[in-house]
């Protein structure tokens, strides 16, 4: 089974990468789709609440300033899809990958999302904000089915990890996108055992 591996354009992207690269069946893309103006149409409509917004672009420049090195991109559902048919694919695997996934995607590729907080309650945007805001310390990433509606697919495995009120947002933001990294780390062990 070939592994179609989407990751956003950032140190995580490439901390992501990193541990592909130990998977021969794995193939990673860069998502091109979102950017600085969707961000900020994003908090513009309030979909990400613009305290939530500040605190996610500082806890971004804290990292250092690596993305992924493959060349391998797309900025599209059909993008993805000819990216997936070229690879083989026939699982594509999401981490911080912003693209909403399309029904047609849907209909021709098993897809699934690791999301760093626990999808029973924090699904969506700023959810790692939202749950230290709620005290909801208890988290856990969530690898999840995709589905049409977002971050609402059957959940197929959880990473556990603990949030710290008295930390900061961008240690507490990193604490999450660790437990993400574990499971798909896991989540790629196992589907080479499927091949």
């Amino acid at each position: 089974m070939t592994v179609l591996l989407a990751v956003g354009d950032d140190y995580w992207g490439a901390r992501a990468e990193a541990i592909a690269a130990s998977y021969s069946h794995v193939c990673v893309a860069v998502d091109r789709s979102g950017g600085l103006g969707r961000a900020l149409r994003l908090v513009a409509r309030g979909s990400i609440p613009l305290p939530a917004a500040i605190s996610m672009f500082a806890a971004a420049h804290s990292l250092p300033s690596s993305r992924p090195n493959t060349s391998q991109s797309f900025t599209s559902n059909p993008d993805l899809r000819d990216l997936a048919a070229s690879k083989r694919a026939s699982l594509i695997v999401l981490f911080r990958a912003g693209l909403i996934i399309s029904g047609t995607t849907l209909d021709g590729y098993k897809v699934t999302n690791v999301h760093c907080a626990d999808i029973n309650g924090f699904g969506g945007l700023a959810s790692i904000w939202r749950a230290l805001k709620a005290g909801a310390v208890k988290q856990c990433a969530t690898l999840h089915e995709v589905t049409n509606r977002i971050d609402e697919g059957n959940v197929l495995d959880t990473e556990p990890y603990l949030l710290d009120r008295t930390s900061s947002y961008a240690k507490n933001e990193y604490a999450a996108y660790q437990a993400g990294l574990r499971l798909l780390d896991r989540t790629l062990a196992l589907t080479k055992s499927e091949q």
